[in-house]
Order: structure tokens, then sequence, then C-alpha cells
């Protein structure tokens, strides 16, 4: 009974008015949750914003436009709403489009409006976005879309988008409904498909390096529990990242947030196996390793087994060979880490091997 809130009426197909209501995003923020309710043909408002402190609903109408498929929103430190689009050209009985795609920002007489130069937008002003986001980087904001074509981000400056890559990024990963891109607490851009993994987008040096690589992090690279990724979360207390899957949810220590540790777990080496079966796993990751250390695997009596040395990430790979390429016995060996800027630490895992 919001009268905000509304589905399906006759306007897509004319036998569907039974305003069965879709819901695509909900945001909170600042007392405020901003929902987005693409296909509201009842009412027309593909917005709609509850306002906790006072318990009311308001609304955003599409007016004239043809904007029923609303993905993604973001909202920016001026409280300007950004509103991503489906575009979707089968308005059955006039054959005119039911939704045409792009970015629409909220004006102050509460109308959807479109950035002077559009076209610049990732596939063109009236492609499809599935989702965007607001990072603040260097005392500016970048609004980053997640479109069928790609991924870019943009500065918005007298209604003009600048693109701040000279290239669409992962233009050859075709995006659609389901994928999302999110910004952490220290301004990087994570993007999850419902197909292949995630990647990011480092802030450091201005968006042009990936962690941990271009490719990403899948499950076949890391520790994801499954490719199919539905969402992702932030925990900027414990530097945790909480990626939910269709296997249950993965949880990431990042690398990229200053975070105030446990005493005791500060320097605590993670195993995402343990014990590790070397005839069920192929690898081990050994994550929590300051960057520029190098990882020795030890048996019992303090003899060097395997040296790791990763330059640039916190999380290593290893099979549970020597290094003369063998699998190691079954037993219990350690696992230390050195580091000259670092406090050096030593933890203790299992290998079984039954092949």
């Amino acid at each position: 009974n919001t009268q905000t809130l509304g589905g399906l009426n006759g306007i897509y197909n004319t036998d569907w008015d039974s305003n069965y209501t879709v819901v695509s995003q909900i945001l909170s923020l600042d007392e405020k949750l901003y929902v987005l309710n693409p296909s509201n043909e009842l009412y027309g408002n593909i917005l709609s914003i509850y306002d906790m402190s006072n318990e009311s609903w308001q609304s955003v109408n599409l007016g004239n436009y043809s904007l029923y498929l609303p993905q993604g929103l973001a909202v920016d430190d001026n409280n300007q709403i950004w509103i991503g689009f489906e575009n979707a050209k089968t308005y059955v009985p006039q054959g005119l489009p039911y939704s045409d795609g792009g970015i629409r920002f909220v004006n102050e007489n509460n109308q959807f409006t479109e950035v002077d130069n559009d076209e610049i937008l990732v596939g063109g002003s009236e492609s499809s976005i599935w989702s965007v986001d607001i990072c603040d980087y260097n005392d500016f904001e970048i609004l980053w879309v997640l479109g069928s074509d790609g991924v870019q981000g943009y500065t918005i400056f007298q209604n003009q988008f600048s693109a701040v890559s000279n290239m669409n990024l992962f233009s050859e990963i075709s995006f659609h409904k389901g994928d999302r891109i999110k910004c952490d607490h220290n301004s990087n851009v994570w993007i999850t498909t419902t197909h292949s993994g995630v990647r990011m987008i480092l802030a450091h040096n201005n968006y042009t390096e990936y962690w941990p690589s271009y490719e990403g992090m899948t499950s076949e690279n890391s520790g994801l529990l499954s490719d199919v990724v539905y969402d992702i979360d932030f925990n900027s207390s414990s530097g945790e990242v909480y990626l939910a899957t269709d296997k249950g949810i993965s949880i990431l220590r990042s690398p990229f947030s200053d975070v105030v540790y446990k005493k005791k777990s500060k320097h605590q080496v993670y195993f995402s196996v343990n014990p590790f079966i070397t005839s069920k796993h192929d690898n081990v990751f050994i994550s929590n390793i300051p960057i520029g250390s190098t990882v020795l695997i030890m048996d019992l009596d303090g003899r060097v087994l395997r040296r790791i040395k990763e330059s640039d990430f916190t999380q290593y790979i290893w099979d549970g060979k020597d290094s003369n390429g063998r699998y190691l016995n079954s037993g219990i060996y350690m696992v230390a880490s050195k580091n000259e800027n670092n406090e050096n630490t030593i933890s203790k895992i299992a290998i079984i091997r039954d092949n």
C-alpha cells in the first residue's frame, strides 16, 4: 500500500495485468531506502524512496520516457541519483521501445535527465547498462558503469562525461543481467559475474592495474567457490570481502584495506584447505602474506623443501610439490613467510598423499 511500488499492468503485454512486481536493487543510504522497480506499469514509478525518519514513501516517475527496465543505481555525495537501464525494444502493441537503455540522473525537478554527451557511454547512449557505482578518488567522484559491451569509469562536469580510460575495459567479456560493479572502501573497482568469476581494477596508478591479474579470480585459479557470483560486499573493519556464489559465500581477506587486526591474527597465515589432500586438491592457497615476502615450505626439522616468491601478491599458490617437482609425503609441514619490512610468521599444514 505504498502507492508507489507497482508491477505489470498490460503495457508490455496486454495479457499481463496482474501487477506482478519486480525489484532489481535496494540501496540503504542516510536513512533512506532506494528501491528500483522495473516494469512498474501500474504507477510508472520505476524508483521509489522510503524515508525511514518519517516513514514515508516518495517516487520518481518515468514521465514520457521509455525507461521501464532500470537495473542499477548509485547515489553520489551530492545526493544525485544515477540509474542504468536495460535496452529492450519489445513494446508489443505498437512495436515501440519499452526501455531505451543508457544512463539517466534525477534532476532537481525529480525528473530523469540525460547527460549531454552520453553517446560516449560504453556501448553508446542506448546500450544495456547492468550495474553502476560511484568511487571517491582523489577528491572527485567517478561513476563506474558495467554494460553489455564492457566497463568504463566517468567523471562528470557540467553535465558532460569524461572517460577515465582511453578504452573500454573487459570488452571481450559478454556481460549481462545479474553482473555487478561495486567500489570498495579504497576506491578499487570489483566486477562480479554470474559466468566467469571476479575482476578487480586497482585505484592505485589511475585504474591502470588489475588484481591479481587481468584474468581475475575464478574457481580454478583461486579459492573462489564458483564462477557464478551473485553479489559482493566489504567489511572495512576486518578487511574481508564477501562473495555470494551459487555454492555458498567465499570470504577473501583483502590486501588493500587498512585493517585493525586482533593481535594474534595480524600475522597469521591462512590456508584454503588444511589438510591438503593431493589427490583431491590441485593447489592450496596461502593467504595473509605481506606483499614482497618469500614463503618457505619446510619439514619439522627446518629443512627448506620449496621457496615461493611473489612480488605483488598477498595470496600464494602451492601445488604440494618440493623444489624438484615431487609431491611431498603425508605428514605435517611448516609454512613460513619472511619479509624485511614485516614480522615473519610460521604456521603448520597437514599433507595427505594417497595416490
